[in-house]
């Protein structure tokens, strides 16, 4: 049974395209002319380079052609390349987003959502994955049929996501069978258990740290969580870390952690199933 998805669960998905490249990011979904379509986003980060718009629709409407500052910035740059002009770039000096495209519904070939735990991480991943290479045209990337010869060491780490199967996870080993060779795809390793929060914060106080048990406090009252979330175990160090804490307590949360048992789910991938190797790896 065909799976629907709200905007709300789709907000921010990963827009990846045929060719395994990141095309945006979900903005919205909207109704034009008749045809929902996706809203297709990109972030551009302080300092980073990005198109300069307004002078790109300069030298557009200089040539006589009818753009805007609204106008998707796909079309913008598939304009400039007809017209041989180079895209002119500006410095970022602000997080920017600009629309980039319009994905019509018939144009997406998988929507999945997952949650993904590495370490004690836990992502929750959505994707949309589309039948058009949109992305490979837009950076000018030759657009193969077939992938001629996977590298291992070019999926490695990366996201992997099946056309029939979704997401998949990520590619973390090399994997062999007699005449074949694959990578283990990991959805979830690493360990399930908690931090004795009480039991830390406590022998915290009998060390005379009772300044850092107070800020520790604040951010979990042991008395109302006596253990909390082994996801948040990095939070808590980086929390330390800024409160000069040390290694001597560092060494006592190591110590307060509890590992109940480890976690670990995973699907092994021959690279004969491998579609499409660019910022994801897309397999069948």
């Amino acid at each position: 049974m065909t799976r629907f998805f709200s905007f709300e669960e789709l907000r921010n998905a990963t827009v990846i395209d045929s060719e395994g490249y990141v095309y945006g990011y979900v903005g919205n979904i909207e109704l034009r002319d008749d045809r929902v379509e996706l809203v297709v986003y990109v972030r551009y980060r302080v300092r980073d380079l990005a198109p300069d718009v307004p002078r790109l629709v300069s030298v557009l409407r200089s040539r006589g052609i009818d753009v805007d500052e609204s106008t998707p910035l796909e079309v913008l740059v598939s304009l400039a390349r007809r017209e041989g002009v180079d895209v002119p770039i500006r410095e970022v000096e602000r997080d920017l987003e600009l629309v980039k495209g319009f994905v019509g519904i018939d144009e997406v070939e998988l929507i999945d959502v997952a949650r993904i735990q590495r370490g004690s991480n836990i992502e929750e991943l959505r994707v949309v994955l589309l039948s058009t290479p949109r992305e490979a045209r837009y950076r000018g990337i030759p657009i193969e049929s077939t992938v001629a010869r996977v590298s291992i060491r070019s999926i490695l780490g990366k996201l992997v996501v099946s056309k029939s199967r979704g997401i998949l996870g990520y590619a973390e080993e090399v994997v062999c069978a007699p005449k074949t060779v694959g990578v283990r795809v990991y959805r979830s390793k690493g360990c399930v258990g908690y931090i004795n929060w009480i039991n830390f914060l406590t022998t915290l106080k009998r060390m005379g740290r009772r300044e850092l048990f107070e800020e520790l406090a604040k951010f979990r009252d042991p008395y109302r969580f006596s253990r909390i979330e082994l996801t948040l175990l990095n939070d808590v160090k980086k929390l330390i870390e800024d409160l000069g804490g040390g290694r001597e307590v560092m060494e006592l949360l190591e110590r307060s952690v509890v590992v109940e048992q480890e976690r670990r789910e995973y699907v092994d991938v021959p690279l004969s199933k491998v579609l499409k190797v660019g910022d994801v790896v897309v397999v069948e």
